[in-house]
């Protein structure tokens, strides 16, 4: 009867954990540790100086391990096998190589500094065309862009009296384009052939007009536009302005 007090009196006494079925759990930081056995370790697996120790419960040495491991819980899963040291760690591969992104990057730079340099457009160009009779000066840009807004600048300057001058614009300035007005409004204005044709009026000898026409390229134009212009006196040919645009996505 002393005996069985005795037992039941044990686990109260030892502890919960010294209860029948309990099982124990050991503090890491109380854990007894050990080193690697450096026997077992060569050349680059053997532990450096200084190195933290491992538990017995955390040295492993399986099938996919070079040598015994420390500070690994024996827990960690392996590794993907769709992961490979080339690939993933080394990065070995050409696609992989870092001058392939270098290169990548001067990609947008370089169109930045070509957009500077004009190549792509808006910079207003003039074309000249003289007659005994006048001066025609077109101004508009020979590059553009879809979606640009600019506004084109015809100017005569009269030689001598041109009593009906007429502006006669090609095709190419109303195709793909918008026109959203015109500065002075023209005396008259209509169509030839598909072509623009706005009548200016009387210009006395030695005296300029100016006549700015708001245009945008539309969205979907794409493409060269010829832009000729001819300038008209009733209907006398006096100087004619050929040119054209090429217009950037």
């Amino acid at each position: 009867m002393l005996e069985s007090a005795r037992r039941l009196a044990s686990p109260i006494k030892g502890g919960i954990e010294a209860s029948p079925g309990f099982v124990r759990t050991v503090d890491q930081a109380r854990r007894p540790v050990t080193r690697c056995p450096t026997a077992l370790l060569s050349g680059d697996d053997r532990p450096s100086a200084g190195a933290p120790a491992c538990t017995k419960s955390q040295e492993r040495q399986g099938p996919d391990r070079k040598g015994w491991r420390c500070g690994e819980p024996l827990g960690v899963a392996q590794a993907p096998q769709t992961l490979t040291l080339k690939s993933n760690r080394d990065r070995r591969n050409w696609w992989q190589s870092p001058w392939i992104r270098r290169a990548l990057l001067v990609v947008p730079s370089a169109l930045v500094v070509l957009a500077l340099l004009n190549v792509f457009g808006q910079r207003m160009v003039t074309a000249r065309a003289i007659s005994p009779e006048a001066t025609l000066s077109v101004t508009a840009p020979e590059r553009a862009r879809s979606g640009l807004i600019y506004a084109a600048r015809f100017r005569v300057a009269a030689v001598t009296d041109v009593k009906k001058a007429t502006l006669v614009l090609d095709q190419g300035w109303a195709d793909g384009y918008t026109v959203n007005g015109q500065a002075p409004q023209p005396l008259t204005q209509g169509s030839s052939n598909g072509r623009l044709v706005y009548g200016l009026g009387h210009i006395p000898a030695r005296h300029t007009l100016a006549f700015w026409l708001s245009l945008q390229v539309n969205p979907t134009t794409v493409g060269r536009h010829f832009q000729s212009v001819r300038l008209y006196d009733g209907h006398k040919l006096l100087a004619t302005v050929r040119r054209s645009v090429f217009v950037f996505p």
